[in-house]
C-alpha cells in the first residue's frame, strides 16, 4: 500500500512548511544525517498509520471504514509531499521510489 499511495500522490500540489522554508532559503536546511532520520520516522509513520486500516478492516461499517481510509490516506499524503519530498529535494539518492512509476 505505501507504494501505491507514494505513487498516487507523489509531486501532487501542497507546500508544506519545510518546502516553504526551503524554498525561501533556497536550500535545505538539514543534514544528510536529519534527513536520515526523518525519513525513517516519517515512513515508520505510514507504516503505523497502513495498520490503522488493518485493524478494523472488516469490523466497522463500510462508511467508518471509508472514513479512516481517507484519514489515513490524507495524512500519507501530508507525510508524503510535507517531510519526504522536502528531504528527498535536498537529498535525491534518498528517495528509493524515484523510478517507480
Amino acid at each position: 500500500m505505501r507504494a501505491l499511495a507514494t505513487v498516487a500522490i507523489k509531486r501532487s500540489a501542497g507546500v508544506g512548511i519545510l518546502k516553504m522554508l526551503s524554498n525561501m532559503y533556497g536550500a535545505i536546511m538539514v543534514t544528510k544525517q536529519q534527513a536520515i532520520l526523518i525519513q525513517t520516522q516519517a515512513l515508520n509513520a505510514v507504516t503505523e498509520l497502513t495498520g490503522i486500516l488493518h485493524a478494523v478492516e472488516g469490523d466497522c461499517s463500510t462508511e467508518d471504514f471509508e472514513a479512516l481510509k481517507r484519514g489515513v490516506g490524507l495524512s500519507i499524503g501530508r507525510i508524503q509531499i510535507e517531510l519526504l519530498e522536502f528531504i528527498y529535494q535536498g537529498y535525491p539518492e534518498l528517495d528509493h521510489l524515484k523510478d517507480v512509476g
